[in-house]
């Protein structure tokens, strides 16, 4: 796996298991799907603050439009980017089945509109937005990027016809929760983080392995 694959997998498989540590309330379905959206956005906080190095690759690969990396390269990235992108694109679904927005604009309002369009949207714009890390030090006026990007993600599922009342619904849920997720924000990008180590460990090891027996036989 190249370092580029490595680092939209690994942001992959943070989003799972973050969402894999919030339960919704059956008896509101609606609220629950939106509020797995949101756990996306926290998510994307956490990894933004603890893997600084990963969101600026990734910003580079996608941010410059100079071409930076061999078209080999970007070929190896690409499943783990249509993953993340698939996952996304599955949660606007859900929340749309769900009926957590209004009847028009469910299927997408405007022509292009689609839940894998929402998708682009969402990663797009919350990378966006959680890259501003040196403007803030730039400017006189207080930024609070994980607060810009809680009233980003609001803003935008309003725009996609959001209920206010599920959306409120899901936010107290989110905010209120004793979930793993809530009381242990660190849990899910230990555990990815887990499971990339363990990966490369066993990487090394094999290469060293080989090594050592190509030098026996020499």
């Amino acid at each position: 796996m190249s370092k580029q694959d490595e680092k939209f997998s690994f942001e992959a498989e943070v989003v799972e298991a973050r969402l894999a540590e919030w339960e919704g309330d059956a008896s509101a379905p609606a609220a629950a799907a939106l509020m797995r959206l949101l756990v996306t956005v926290e998510a994307y906080i956490a990894l933004q603050e603890d893997e600084p190095a990963a969101f600026a690759l990734i910003r580079t690969l996608v941010g410059d439009p100079r071409r930076r990396v061999p078209d080999e390269l970007v070929g190896e990235v690409l499943p783990s980017v249509g993953r993340l992108l698939s996952l996304l694109a599955a949660l606007f679904r859900e929340a749309a089945d769900a009926g957590a927005f209004t009847s028009s604009a469910a299927a997408g309002p405007e022509p292009g509109d689609s839940p894998e369009a929402r998708a682009v949207t969402w990663w797009a714009t919350l990378h966006g937005l959680l890259q501003l890390d040196k403007f803030t030090s730039l400017t006189p006026i207080p930024v609070d990027l994980g607060a810009l990007a809680r009233r980003h993600a609001r803003a935008l599922l309003l725009g996609y016809g959001a209920r206010p009342a599920s959306l409120a619904a899901a936010e107290s849920r989110l905010t209120a929760s004793p979930s793993a997720g809530s009381g242990n924000p660190g849990s899910a990008r230990k555990s990815a983080g887990a499971r990339r180590s363990a990966g490369s460990k066993t990487s090394t090891t094999s290469t060293t392995s080989t090594q050592s027996r190509k030098s026996g036989g020499a």
